[in-house]
């Protein structure tokens, strides 16, 4: 069944105030749903009854007899959202509410009491560091200082064992090298000479005693001939050692070629008699044998050593023999023995030129001997330079040297009466000795003035820089790990 709407057009009055200060009369429609009328039905009456349905309605009776003011405080007030406290107010929560406000109260509670005893905690701490943990000392100490130099000589003697410092004097030690047999090296060199010359062959050869029990010596040049009758001789006098049993005895000596030209470069060979034997039981008991060839048979133009070449040769050789045996005897004596220059020399039991060129188109030099040598001890030098300083010192034991410089000249030495003039520079800085230590335990506590007071009284010490830290403080701690003392 279809329904009807009736529709009344009201007139309210609007809360908003109008110019006149009365409210403003609004239309606004009501509907209303009317049961079993049709629409046409309810067309039809809507136009009947709309001029009687239309009227002013009093604010007074809409508002039931309430100024406008009161309407608007009304409105306002029941626009008003209420809190949440509000809203639980008076409902069955009541008792849970007052439950939970009181946890929060007490969790305030116990938040300020902890937020105070972790303040005080810290407030404490800081006390505690301002006090004990922070303070430092730096302490920084300059000490005496006295710059010596000396530039003269000393006399090194093997005749004494102690330093003499009246006469600046220090002991010596002489020194053979090898101490029971000899050295030998051979130096080679390039020749600078060049044009026709004859050169003899050289080698070496080895002598073979097959019967003679004794030993024989044989003098230098002795010649010694091959079987093809080419003939070499002796560089040196040799002694053969006799024979030991059956076994016969040996001896290999250098030899030169009889006449110069590259004829003479013989060898091997396995026998060459002894002419000089010939007619004697020695004839067949001794004879030579050379194993390498000789070198160096020349006759013709190339290069050859000068007579200046050869001087020269032998200088060199000297001096590169000496500077060997120097250096092996040094190892041996350690690093306290010194050896300088003039104080040493080499004696010679064999020195000879071989003018013919090897394979490198070399000459060469053979030197055989020992090497004598003056040395002192480097500790008993500075130990007597240390007593001429000490005048420079107030208390000589509490300096140390430092910062030395050592160097030595060219000696000059007696060999006859076992002395050396030793000249030398030497220069150092003595420094006072400062036991920072002991200063440490004694500053601990004690105030800036009797701290400064203290060190300035500790011997040996020209400047004093205190620094305290944090800027507040005034001593020295007594925690000696926090006092930090530098001597420079």
């Amino acid at each position: 069944m279809a329904t009807s709407r009736k529709k009344k057009i009201i007139q309210v009055v609007d809360i908003v105030p109008s110019k006149a200060g009365k409210a403003s009369k609004i239309p606004i429609v009501v509907s209303h749903v009317a049961p079993g009328r049709s629409d046409q039905a309810e067309n039809r009456s809507e136009k009947e009854s709309s001029k009687d349905s239309l009227r002013q309605l009093d604010p007074e009776t809409v508002f039931g007899g309430h100024t406008h003011a009161e309407n608007a405080a009304f409105f306002t007030q029941a626009n008003k959202r209420p809190s949440l406290d509000e809203e639980l107010s008076g409902s069955g929560f009541d008792a849970d509410d007052q439950t939970v406000g009181g946890n929060r109260r007490r969790m305030r509670r116990w938040v300020k009491i902890l937020t105070w005893a972790l303040s005080a905690v810290v407030v404490g701490y800081l006390f505690f560091a301002a006090l004990y943990i922070l303070p430092r000392v730096d302490v920084t100490l300059v000490s005496k200082k006295v710059n010596w130099e000396f530039h003269d000589a000393v006399m090194v003697n093997k005749n004494i064992n102690q330093i003499d410092t009246s006469t600046n004097q220090i002991p010596g030690q002489l020194f053979t090298f090898p101490s029971t047999s000899t050295q030998n090296h051979v130096f080679s060199f390039t020749p600078t000479g060049n044009a026709y010359h004859e050169q003899k062959a050289q080698g070496n050869l080895t002598i073979v005693n097959t019967g003679n029990p004794a030993p024989q010596k044989l003098v230098a040049t002795t010649r010694f001939q091959a079987p093809d009758g080419k003939i070499v001789r002796l560089v040196n006098k040799v002694t053969v050692p006799g024979m030991t049993g059956s076994t016969p005895a040996t001896i290999t000596v250098p030899v030169i070629a009889d006449q110069p030209g590259p004829s003479y470069n013989i060898g091997p060979i396995s026998k060459l008699t002894v002419p000089g034997f010939a007619g004697t039981p020695k004839f067949d008991m001794y004879h030579g044998e050379i194993t390498t060839p000789l070198t160096g048979g020349f006759a013709g133009n190339g290069p050859y050593p000068t007579a200046d070449d050869i001087a020269k040769a032998r200088s060199q050789a000297e001096q590169k023999f000496q500077e060997i045996l120097v250096s092996s005897l040094a190892d041996n004596l350690g690093s306290d023995f010194q050896i300088v220059d003039g104080g040493a020399r080499i004696a010679t039991t064999s020195e000879r030129v071989n003018a013919a060129l090897d394979s490198q188109g070399q000459f060469s030099v053979y030197i055989e001997g020992s090497l004598q040598a003056l040395a002192f001890r480097t500790s008993d030098v500075r130990q007597l330079l240390a007593s001429m300083a000490s005048g420079k010192l107030d208390d000589p034991a509490a300096y140390d040297a430092t910062n030395e410089t050592l160097a030595y000249r060219s000696a000059q030495t007696d060999w006859k009466k076992g002395t050396m003039m030793l000249p030398l520079d030497y220069t150092t800085t003595f420094v006072h000795r400062i036991d920072a230590g002991a200063i440490t335990n004694g500053i601990a506590g004690k105030g800036e003035i009797d701290l400064k007071t203290y060190i300035l009284g500790v011997p040996g010490v020209e400047k004093v820089t205190v620094v305290f830290w944090p800027f507040w403080v005034s001593s020295a701690p007594k925690n000696i790990n926090r006092i930090h003392v530098t001597v420079q």
